[in-house]
């Protein structure tokens, strides 16, 4: 009666053995995953030839770099055009620069003459030139209406 609740050596000796192939199966498995997982990472390009990235960087920042300049180059010059055009409206507009074209400021008691009724007849008058100041006395005046 206990040999039937008892398995017999064989059986034992037999599942064990199933067992210990089960477990160097697994293994095996498990290591030839990790194989395929190695050699898919090896196989990657950063790795095959890890300078390309490096180098294709770089030439991207050279090209970047010169793109920058070249910019940099044309609003300069755009900058440096509208500098210059400025300039010359300011130029244009310089007192001094209108005096330089044969124009006058008739100045009396300090205060500038727009107006020939700012004036009468026998008042003295100051008149800036480009170069000097010339005195004057007013010897007869005409009056425009507008």
């Amino acid at each position: 009666a206990i040999e039937i609740l008892l398995p017999d050596v064989e059986e034992i000796k037999k599942f064990i053995n199933m067992l210990n192939k089960r477990s160097i199966n697994s293994i095996i498995n498990i290591l030839n995953i990790q194989k395929t997982e190695l050699n898919q990472i090896k196989n990657r390009q950063i790795f095959k030839r890890p300078f390309d990235k490096i180098y294709s960087n770089k030439q991207e920042l050279d090209h970047l770099t010169f793109k920058l300049q070249s910019l940099m180059k044309e609003k300069l010059t755009l900058t440096k055009k509208q500098l210059e055009i400025l300039d010359s409206k300011l130029k244009s507009i310089n007192p001094k620069a209108i005096l330089k074209m044969g124009y006058s400021i008739i100045v009396k008691d300090n205060k500038t003459i727009k107006d020939s009724k700012e004036v009468d007849v026998d008042n003295d008058i100051n008149i800036v030139l480009y170069k000097g100041k010339l005195d004057a006395k007013i010897t007869g005046k005409e009056e425009e209406d507008g």
